[in-house]
């Protein structure tokens, strides 16, 4: 059965293939953890058949099994993984508790219950009870420290005035809000709420790295949403879900969108929806934005970050390219692999606390073709098993300093017309508004790799070996390579691109 991180890799791999088409000669980025989430949120607002649509092009429905038909209700994830299909399986053993009903012969057990009864005549204790009243006299003694502060007694005026006007009925209004956590969005064993647990995980705070998410659902003023939907698309998402005047005022709600964005994301994503990128038609509109930077396990030296030369594919002859290369000499988990019957460079670069990876693919022939076989042939399992395939080597490195951004409209690229057809969209686990339909759904990634991280730890002393010390391997990322970033823990990928030339 394929789990949940090996599915969340499929579709990684699936979308990079298309945009590398798409986008032959740029820089690419994405997040596919973050992706996934918010086409999670909208399989989870769909009725039955898009959902299943959804779940199919994030390989959902190879971790799970649809054992009853879903009903249109918000609570329409009756699928279930098999692991729980087990547990359903063996559920005949509480048969066995009737057996407890012969304990009705033992009713006589109740008659000690008078017992309890017994400390009646232990009532007098409630006697010492006057005894706190014995402070009473003592009570004189606080009295004289605020009659030096006459404020005090306006403090007891208002605490005779606090409870005259909160008779009970008060309580009464909130009744209402003490029902909202008891929604139950999804059976434990669901996939929504295994990828929740995920997120949470990914939403920890953290001093080693800066991991930002900036997702929003907005729907125009005229959608009512469900209230069970507001509360689980927070709960198992992480996302709000907010009416905005699309209609009438689309260019307004575009400049919020875009200062949220900003302010979510430490002012690394600025206008992320350009001008005129909806007008007064625009519906739902999913905003699925990340930031990433870490800083790793051993810091790049500063001072030995140069200029130099990049030799970028389809670039004029005449056109010179560099890029700021950072240098480092130390030991990390690489090897030179046939990856796709094409000689791949791959080296693993931690980040603190080894709580993330920066893995880098770098093609030993420098041509286009040869990237474009790596591109062609990459799996889910070059990016979860690659590790295998390492062992810990001096390594020569030297990788560019860079920034990318990269931000798309991705249900152009995903296979799920109808999300966005009026007539076929189905959010009935969402909204009771009918003929409800997806307008955009934009995903922006942006990551910053720089020297940033921690000192580099003291030598330890090694017995003198007569061997000869061998050279160590020589990585140096001066012509187009594939990266990714993951998360150990969860085997998330939080980014996966190309660094094709220096922007």
């Amino acid at each position: 059965m394929t789990t949940l991180p090996e599915a969340n890799a499929k579709f990684a791999v699936d979308l990079f293939k298309v945009l590398a088409t798409e986008h032959q000669c740029d820089n690419l980025v994405f997040s596919p953890v973050n992706l996934t989430a918010g086409l999670g949120l909208l399989a989870y607002a769909s009725g039955c058949e898009q959902a299943d649509q959804i779940e199919k092009v994030l390989h959902w429905d190879e971790v799970k099994e649809c054992d009853k038909p879903r009903s249109r209700s918000l609570g329409h994830s009756t699928t279930r993984l098999r692991r729980a299909q087990e547990k359903v399986e063996t559920c005949p053993r509480p048969r066995p508790r009737p057996e407890p009903t012969k304990p009705e012969a033992t009713c006589p057990r109740p008659r000690p219950r008078p017992e309890p009864t017994k400390p009646e005549p232990t009532c007098p204790r409630p006697r010492p009870r006057p005894e706190p009243t014995r402070p009473e006299p003592t009570c004189p003694k606080p009295r004289p420290r605020p009659e030096p502060e006459q404020p005090k007694p306006c403090d007891k005026r208002r605490v005779i005035h606090r409870p005259a006007p909160c008779p009970e009925p008060e309580p009464e209004p909130r009744c209402p809000r003490r029902d909202v956590p008891c929604y139950e969005c999804e059976e434990p064993e669901g996939i929504h709420t295994a990828f929740s647990k995920i997120l949470a995980t990914l939403n920890e705070p953290s001093s080693n790295y800066t991991l930002s998410f900036a997702n929003k659902l907005y729907g125009n003023k005229d959608i009512a949403f469900i209230q069970k939907f507001l509360y689980c698309a927070l709960k198992l998402y992480l996302t709000e879900v907010e009416n905005a005047d699309l209609h009438n005022a689309p260019e307004e709600v575009r400049r919020l969108i875009n200062l949220w964005v900003e302010v979510q994301t430490h002012g690394k994503i600025k206008d992320l929806l350009p001008k005129d990128s909806f007008d007064c038609l625009a519906q739902l509109l999913l905003v699925n934005a990340l930031y990433f930077k870490g800083q790793w396990e051993v810091k790049f030296d500063k001072e030995l970050t140069e200029e130099a030369p990049f030799y970028p594919h389809y670039a004029d002859e005449k056109e010179c390219h560099s890029v700021q290369l950072m240098h480092r000499k130390g030991v990390y988990n690489a090897g030179t692999i046939d990856l796709c019957n094409v000689q791949v460079q791959v080296v693993e670069i931690p980040y603190k606390n080894n709580e993330l990876t920066f893995v880098l693919l770098l093609p030993v022939d420098c041509n286009a073709e040869a990237l474009e076989q790596l591109e062609d042939g990459l799996s889910h399992e070059h990016l979860l098993d690659l590790s295998c395939h390492l062992k810990a080597i001096e390594v020569d490195l030297a990788i560019p300093k860079f920034s990318s951004e990269k931000s798309i409209e991705a249900n152009e690229y995903l296979n799920l017309p109808d999300l966005t057809d009026h007539e076929k969209a189905d959010f009935s686990g969402a909204t009771t508004t009918e003929g409800v339909a997806l307008t955009q759904l934009v995903h922006d990634a942006a990551i910053e790799i720089d020297e940033e991280g921690g000192e580099e730890p003291e030598p330890v002393p090694c017995p003198k070996d007569r061997r000869p010390r061998r050279e160590p391997v020589e990585i140096r990322a001066d012509h187009p390579f594939l990266y990714y970033i993951v998360h150990n823990c969860t085997q998330s990928i939080i980014a996966l691109g190309r660094f094709a030339k220096p922007e």
